[in-house]
């Protein structure tokens, strides 16, 4: 394949009740994860592929790859494309839509997903509509994933201060500072060569929802 999205299997028997049939004792641990997933990475760039973010790969002629080398990597709720539309629509039970930071998800089960097409209803159960703060916080989060750069005084010129003291992301900072996973180069945050694969646990840091809310969340490798 010309790309390839590689995903840890999430484990959440506490929302989908298929999965209490597994052993949960059975499962990799989180140190096996990353390990499987450095060995899966190592053998598709052995192969010839690029890796674009943390979690996609793409072969070197692909526009997706292009994207990345010349900085127009964009990321949806899919996952990271060159695509650079505003409007994901998601068909099917389960799927989710985003219409230029509106997001909608479909019923989940099935029968109740059909009977809503059927009488010619939208399908929709749940969904969210940013405030603007909201959705100035994750366009810089979508920069720091896509890029690996952001500027502190942009984030802390959009969270509120309540925000910016919970969080006291240089503090958070400090230990992926020594061990060399993101530098400060002045008011620019740049997340080190290499270590890409962090990207997502780095930009954690600056999101006041996951600090307010608990992670119901397969935990990122």
């Amino acid at each position: 394949p010309d790309r390839v999205s590689l995903f840890g299997y999430a484990h959440l028997p506490q929302k989908l009740r298929h999965q209490r049939l597994i052993d949960s004792a059975m499962l990799p641990s989180r140190d096996l994860r990353a390990e499987l997933a450095e060995m899966a990475a190592e053998h598709l760039t052995a192969a010839g592929y690029c890796r674009i973010g943390f979690d996609h790969f793409a072969l070197p002629h692909t526009a997706l790859a292009s994207a990345a080398t010349r900085g127009r990597l964009n990321r949806n709720f899919q996952g990271f494309t060159e695509d650079p539309a505003g409007a994901v629509i998601g068909l099917g039970a389960s799927a989710i839509s985003c219409v230029h930071g509106v997001l909608a998800q479909n019923e989940k089960d099935i029968r109740a997903y059909g009977k809503a097409v059927a009488a010619g209803r939208l399908p929709t159960a749940r969904g969210i509509v940013p405030t603007p703060p909201q959705r100035a916080i994750g366009e810089w989060i979508h920069g720091l994933l896509c890029h690996h750069q952001a500027s502190l005084s942009a984030w802390s010129g959009i969270v509120s201060r309540a925000d910016a003291v919970a969080l006291d992301v240089h503090a958070a900072l400090a230990p992926m500072i020594a061990d060399g996973i993101v530098m400060l180069e002045g008011d620019q945050l740049r997340i080190a060569p290499g270590a890409g694969v962090l990207s997502r646990v780095v930009a954690a840091i600056f999101d006041p929802a996951i600090a307010r809310t608990p992670s119901a969340m397969s935990p990122a490798v």
